[in-house]
Formats: C-alpha cells, sequence, structure tokens
C-alpha cells in the first residue's frame, strides 16, 4: 500500500488542497493527517472540513486547545470532531503521532516536544526499538517541527541516531527511522510545504 502522510495543515485549506490534488494524481492508497489541523492560520473551519474527508487523523496540540475553547469560529459538530481524534496511529508495520513517542508502563505513547536534535529523535527511536515494540514497527511518523528530516540509527551497531535529507530513500534491515514529514499551512523553518508517500 502507498500512505500520504502530512501534518500541521495550521488552518490553511489552499496549502491542503495543493496536497491532496498531487497524492491524488499518484492514487495513494489512505491519507494520513499527524495532527494541527487547526492554529495559527485564517480559516480553521475550512481546513477541518477537508480533514474530516482523509482517511485518519491524529490529534496535535493545537487541535486539542481548539476542542477545549470551544469558542472559535468551528462549528458544534466540528469540535466534537477535533476532541475524538486518537493521539497515536498504529499501522501496518509502522506508527504514527503528532509530536514523539516515549515508552511508559511498557507500553508505546505519544510524548511531548520537538525533534531537533540527535537527542530528541533517540527518545522516539529507544521507543519503537524496545523489545516488546520493536518486531512490530520499523518506522515512526511525526509532524510538530516544520521541519522534514529522516533520523535514522543501526540497531545492529548501537550508532545514534543521524538526520538524513528528506528524499527518497529505502528501509534498511536493522535499521528504525523516525521521520518528521514537515508542515503543509506553516513552513516557518523549510520555506516549503512537505509530505511523504510511504510504500509498505
Amino acid at each position: 500500500m502507498q500512505y500520504a502522510i502530512f501534518s500541521d495543515i495550521h488552518a490553511y485549506p489552499p496549502a491542503l488542497m495543493k496536497v491532496l490534488a498531487e497524492v491524488d494524481a499518484r492514487r495513494v492508497d489512505q491519507t494520513i493527517c499527524l495532527g494541527d489541523v487547526v492554529g495559527l492560520g485564517p480559516d480553521p473551519a475550512g481546513a477541518v472540513e477537508l480533514c474530516q474527508k482523509l482517511d485518519i487523523c491524529v490529534s496535535g496540540n493545537a487541535d486539542q486547545d481548539y476542542a477545549a475553547t470551544q469558542s472559535n469560529g468551528l462549528s458544534d459538530e466540528q469540535i466534537l470532531w477535533l476532541s475524538r481524534l486518537p493521539r497515536i496511529h498504529f499501522g501496518n508495520g509502522f506508527i504514527c503521532t503528532h509530536k514523539k513517542f516515549v515508552i511508559k508502563n511498557g507500553e508505546i505513547v505519544p510524548g511531548f516536544g520537538y525533534l531537533f536534535r540527535p537527542e530528541d529523535a533517540d527518545e522516539s527511536l529507544d521507543a519503537i526499538s524496545d523489545d516488546a515494540i520493536s518486531e512490530k514497527f520499523k518506522i515512526a511518523f511525526v509532524g510538530h517541527t516544520h521541519e522534514p528530516c529522516v533520523w535514522e540509527r543501526d540497531e545492529s551497531e548501537g550508532t545514534p541516531s543521524r538526520c538524513l535529507a528528506p528524499e527518497r530513500f529505502i528501509l534498511q534491515e536493522g535499521f528504525r527511522y523516525v521521520v518528521n514529514v514537515g508542515t503543509v499551512g506553516y513552513p516557518r523553518h523549510s520555506g516549503c510545504t512537505s509530505y511523504v508517500i510511504y510504500d509498505d
């Protein structure tokens, strides 16, 4: 299957419409949004309306804030939809959340913070490399940072994580990956809209 994975729409529907037109042309099998549908931009209702049609959408911190305030230009139905978004999505051999992953009480759960440095990525890589988890997930997808990056770790040699350029790559045996898909609606670091096509 092919998955289109993107994040951080930030209430800017025109950017999302462009991404969806591109992924539709690629005939992907599933669309996955990693949260922050709203916040920062001018049209939260329009962004929610588009994201409600996606296959999967997880909750971001901006979505949680909007759902809590309930006075933000969204309909009651849209606020309810935001409030019910899951914080994590378990795919077939991959896992998704908005920020990062940690292990808590023996389970993998969403964590907090940005992934800019190797030590930031290490926590998520540690989580998907945990003995109880490692056979399930080789790759994790996150957003939030607004900067596309592929964090890679060689499990056999125990090397520290390193950031690869956001370009086409193939999963290697014995490696774990955390992929930051960048941002659709608010490219404050990279300067451009980005998303990922993942072919399992």
